[in-house]
């Protein structure tokens, strides 16, 4: 009796926790298809008003261009045996850097703006002094240091050739691509695996950077490779491989976020990530990789910093973080870069104390005299981060071409980044209400919206959420979900 009592209770118990989490997940649902419903209607917003002047050439060009990507996608996905797996993908790393090294020739970039004073501080270092170690624009964005750092190194060896950073962020974006494969393959099956790869073959804010001198060609590897892994720990059955898969994630992650510096966004997103999928070790998770990144984090920026290789710790500045949740409430920029906000610095006398008391209290002055502008500000600013089909990357691009002027294509590569875009929006709209259970679908929805929610409360540029732009390949990828052979695959 005492058995058929508990043997009752467990089936009552587990039938009760089924049904939570079917609750669970049916909320998480209709809250990504409301999410998803807004973000597509910014996006339709936006690119009514930057598009509707393109003429029919740059059309045509937009619609094959997508046509292309589809037809590999479509096929690809139908690919089951193991070898032409593996042919699959080399076949769409190899197009994916002849369609990268295509569009870096045809741009002809030179660096502009912030990239151009990254690029020639790696050149100064590179001739042997260190720009790093002045009051320039290092003290204020010290979280910038490490990519032109390393460039720096790099133009030790082999000259000041900015072409051949264009060729390692080729290199760079290519091996992603079977990273996506096999982060897909673990959080949906082969089949969407295959079509992520793919769909990254493509991704035009993924071909736009690489002619760009930017700090997220450097970081994303790391950062996709660190989300791989912590979904390989979320997949392991032993606690140890568990962990020793969170301390690897950690130390890519660390990586990742030296040369970009998105380090909270990851790590409030991975917190997240554990608490609401693992289902074992999550406090012991949790502290393993925060404790991982703190330490190899700190260490690196000390290391830097008593070495006297930096003026300033890559986590500490001259000038006080809450500059950017000024510029972030800034109404007349909508919450873009203000020079007015920036300049503060030199009111206060160069003085860090100084300008975090004016800050605050312009901040302050700001949100009472403006509550009602605040949730427009908010729209605006979230139009801004996510609705550029190409987070920027073909306007950098074409900044500064060398050419007088001449744009080649530019016209025609903004169609088909917005064509390719919504395709995308529709494809993840299409995935959201096709998912049945698959409770890794909130993996890359929780990098998003920590983007997202955090972008709102700071200074906002399209380029700031290319760092989690990838997110919309992993999620469009759900599309094949409960299709196909789910097994894993070993490259």
């Amino acid at each position: 009796m005492i058995f058929k009592y508990r043997f009752q209770t467990e089936i009552t118990e587990n039938f009760a926790r089924k049904e939570f989490r079917g609750k669970k997940m049916n909320f998480i649902k209709k809250s990504m298809i409301m999410v998803f419903s807004l973000l597509f209607a910014f996006v339709a917003f936006f690119l009514l008003s930057r598009y509707r002047l393109l003429n029919a050439g740059d059309l045509v060009f937009g619609i094959c261009y997508c046509l292309t990507a589809a037809c590999g996608v479509i096929f690809a996905s139908k690919v089951s045996d193991d070898k032409k797996v593996r042919i699959a993908i080399i076949i769409s790393m190899l197009m994916a850097a002849v369609i990268r090294i295509i569009y870096v020739h045809i741009t002809e970039t030179a660096p502009v703006s912030d990239y151009k004073t990254m690029y020639e501080s790696a050149v100064a270092f590179a001739n042997g002094n260190n720009p790093f170690l002045q009051k320039s624009y290092f003290h204020r964005f010290p979280h910038m240091t490490f990519y032109p750092l390393v460039c720096g190194i790099i133009f030790r060896f082999s000259g000041a050739n900015i072409l051949l950073i264009k060729y390692l962020h080729i290199l760079l974006s290519v091996m992603c691509i079977p990273v996506i494969y096999k982060l897909c393959t673990l959080l949906c099956n082969r089949k969407a695996g295959i079509a992520a790869a793919w769909l990254y073959t493509f991704f035009p804010p993924s071909i736009a950077y690489c002619a760009v001198f930017a700090t997220e060609n450097f970081a994303l590897p790391f950062l996709i490779t660190s989300l791989y892994f912590l979904v390989c720990a979320y997949k392991s059955s032993a606690t140890k491989e568990r962990l020793i898969k969170i301390l690897i994630s950690g130390a890519l992650l660390t990586v990742g976020c030296l040369f970009r510096g998105v380090w909270i966004y990851y790590i409030v997103s991975y917190i997240a990530i554990i608490l609401i999928i693992f289902s074992h070790d999550k406090i012991k998770s949790i502290l393993a990789l925060v404790c991982t990144f703190v330490l190899l984090f700190a260490a690196v920026s000390n290391i830097l910093y008593l070495s006297n290789a930096t003026k300033y710790k890559i986590t500490s500045g001259d000038v006080p973080y809450s500059t950017y949740i000024l510029v972030g409430f800034n109404f007349e920029t909508k919450g873009m870069f203000s020079a007015e906000d920036q300049n503060l610095y030199f009111e206060a006398g160069q003085n860090k104390d100084e300008m975090q008391k004016l800050v605050s209290a312009k901040l302050m002055k700001r949100i009472k005299e403006n509550p009602h502008r605040i949730l427009p500000l908010l729209a605006d600013k979230t139009c801004t981060v996510f609705a550029s089909s190409d987070f920027d990357g073909i306007y950098w691009s074409y900044a500064n071409n060398g050419r007088d002027g001449d744009k080649p294509m530019m016209s025609a590569f903004y169609c088909a980044s917005l064509l390719y875009y919504s395709s995308l929006i529709i494809m993840i709209f299409i995935a959201v209400f096709r998912n049945k259970g698959n409770r890794t679908i909130i993996v890359p929805t929780v990098i998003l919206l920590v983007f997202e929610c955090g972008l709102m409360l700071m200074e906002v540029q399209p380029r700031y959420t290319y760092s989690c732009a990838y997110a919309f390949i992993l999620l469009a990828s759900y599309i094949f979900n409960n299709h196909g052979n789910k097994k894993e695959v070993v490259l």
